[in-house]
């Protein structure tokens, strides 16, 4: 099982250009994630029976497709971050970052904590709070994915960014009012866009 995980986590990474050598080097911590979200996704809500059962990997990946666009050495606030995803593989792939993952559910907040304490993540930060109850932080980019939320709270989360800073949403569809950058995910075989907004 862990072979075939990480397997495939290693041939999507290749297909996409990324880093072999950071999943290489790091493959224990990248296998402890995936046990991790195995371990308490049987008891938490996390992701669906048929992705916890064989799918982690195409998550992993979804949320690498977001790395090429964000800068070095800046800090990302990961909104809605359940399961972790995008933010903590970005945080293992890209220890440049400082990250917050954000998450207003205290038992999958425990969960974060459980996997930054497990693999060691000194660039991670986790926050059991709603967003709009933060205070005194602000970020240079703000990431959401299969959260939902709508053009106003965007709008509203950029009281959150750093001057010139950016919000990133993973959509199944293009954006009229934002630039959309088309991506795919070589396992899933399906395109969708990662929306930037200004």
């Amino acid at each position: 099982m862990k072979n075939r995980e990480f397997g495939q986590l290693v041939e999507g990474a290749r297909a996409l250009n990324l880093d072999i050598q950071k999943f290489i080097l790091y493959e224990n911590k990248w296998l402890l994630y995936i046990n991790l979200i195995k371990s308490w996704g049987q008891r938490i809500s996390l992701l669906s029976r048929e992705d916890l059962d064989k799918r982690i990997s195409y998550h992993i990946l979804d949320s690498l497709l977001i790395s090429k666009f964000i800068p070095e050495g800046v800090e990302v606030m990961d909104i809605g971050s359940g399961a972790g995803f995008p933010g903590i593989p970005l945080a293992l792939y890209r220890n440049d970052l400082n990250v917050y993952l954000v998450e207003s559910k205290v038992k999958r907040g425990t969960f974060l904590r459980t996997v930054k304490h497990q693999l060691s993540l000194k660039n991670v930060q986790v926050l059991v709070s709603r967003w709009e109850d933060l205070g005194g932080i602000k970020v240079d980019i703000i990431v959401t994915r299969a959260t939902g939320f709508t053009e106003d709270e965007l709008k509203r989360m950029k009281n959150l960014l750093k001057n010139g800073g950016r919000i990133f949403r993973y959509s199944t569809k293009p954006s009229l009012k934002a630039k959309s950058h088309r991506v795919e995910n070589p396992l899933r075989k399906k395109v969708f866009y990662i929306i930037e907004y200004d």
